[in-house]
C-alpha cells in the first residue's frame, strides 16, 4: 500500500475462520504480522479459495474469491 502497509490474503487451511479466508497485515516490511479471519458478507457456506486482491484507484482493496 502507499502508506507502507502490507496485506496478505490466503486460504485458511487450519479452519480458524468461517469463510476459509485469512488476512495478515504487516506494518514493518514483513518482519512481523498481525493475523485474522475474513468475513465474507452476503455469502454463505464458506469454502472459498484463490483470493485475489486488486487495488482500486480510490485506494480501497477489492477481494475476489472462487
Amino acid at each position: 500500500m502507499a502508506n507502507g502497509l502490507i496485506y496478505l490474503y490466503a486460504v485458511d487451511g487450519a479452519g480458524r475462520s468461517n469463510s476459509g479466508i485469512m488476512v495478515a497485515r504487516s506494518i514493518d516490511d514483513g518482519r512481523s504480522w498481525q493475523t485474522g479471519s475474513m468475513e465474507v458478507r452476503g455469502a454463505s457456506g464458506g469454502g472459498y479459495a484463490d483470493p485475489d486482491v486488486v487495488l482500486l484507484p480510490n485506494g480501497k482493496l477489492r477481494l475476489y474469491l472462487v
